[in-house]
């Protein structure tokens, strides 16, 4: 069998147990799509947020660096060539209020590599230092601040992603059970003709994909949709609150609709359900199985 014929004869399944695909698609596609659409308008504000944030530097990130009082300034210079950041000099004045006499003040063109710096989690390899010494501070813009705050936030999307993969693994696993409940006679039919259990499993397996398509699709559309309604929602809010905090910043547009790696995983692990929905049901094609099924009916 060509792998069209498998998604041939799943299609066929799903059109002639409709009702129930349908509904697992909506319900799955729901649950994915709240989740999803949750991470979409979050990026889009960060995006927005960060936009304005670092447009004083074009995006650029200003760190002054201390470590222990003046002490080992190779591991500044080690560090901030690490995280491909560039030592410069900048006026005194830019230099008030900080607690601390910086030993260098260094540029970073790349946000993340930046907050890698700032945040100083990478001891004791590669590099050998303590944390409570070493002292930074953002000159300029409050970028560190913003990126951390999103990066907290996204964070705490984990555990939902978990919930939502047992969650569809049970909604597909008692889906398919069902179905291969109400086709014993079609799979014994297919037995009958040569088919093989591995080619009988390609089409049921080939059926949860199926349904995991289409719920991508519907979880897709409608993070865009809670997107734009957030977007209309909140536009006027968005737009007065952060021109208090970013006065000086061109008033980008605040469109709540932004896609980034965490996307992907939430799509992957839907699709990540279906062969473990699979084997949960595996047991369902079971010659000893069927016979009892049969003499049910």
């Amino acid at each position: 069998m060509l792998i069209s014929d498998y998604f041939h004869l799943s299609h066929r399944e799903l059109a002639a147990f409709r009702t129930r695909s349908l509904a697992t698609v909506i319900i799955i596609g729901i649950l994915f799509g709240l989740l999803l659409g949750a991470n979409t308008i979050i990026q889009g504000l960060e995006n927005t947020v960060l936009r304005r944030a670092g447009e004083t530097t074009q995006g650029q990130v200003y760190i002054a660096s201390d470590y222990d009082d003046g002490r080992r300034p190779e591991l500044i210079r080690d560090r901030i060539a690490y995280y491909g950041g560039q030592i410069v000099e900048v006026p005194v004045e830019d230099l008030a209020g900080l607690d601390f006499t910086p030993q260098y003040v260094a540029v970073f063109p790349n946000l993340k590599h930046a907050f890698d710096y700032y945040w100083r989690q990478d001891t004791p390899q590669p590099f050998n230092y303590s944390r409570n010494r070493y002292n930074v501070a953002e000159l300029y813009t409050n970028q560190m601040s913003a990126y951390n705050y999103f990066r907290r936030i996204q964070h705490n999307i984990q555990p939902f992603l978990i919930i939502l993969l047992i969650a569809a693994i049970l909604i597909l696993t008692f889906t398919t059970a069902h179905l291969i409940a109400q086709n014993t006679l079609s799979i014994s039919l297919y037995r009958s003709l040569g088919a093989t259990h591995l080619q009988i499993f390609g089409v049921y397996l080939a059926y949860i994909l199926e349904l995991c398509f289409y719920a991508m699709l519907f979880a897709i559309t409608l993070a865009l949709i809670l997107a734009g309604i957030a977007t209309i929602c909140g536009w006027a809010h968005l737009q007065s609150a952060l021109a208090q905090f970013y006065p000086n910043s061109t008033a980008f547009p605040p469109i709540l609709v932004g896609i980034n790696s965490r996307s992907g995983i939430i799509l992957s692990v839907l699709f990540a359900a279906a062969p473990l929905a699979f084997l949960l049901c595996i047991d369902q094609f079971s010659s000893k199985k069927l016979a009892q099924r049969l003499k049910g009916d």
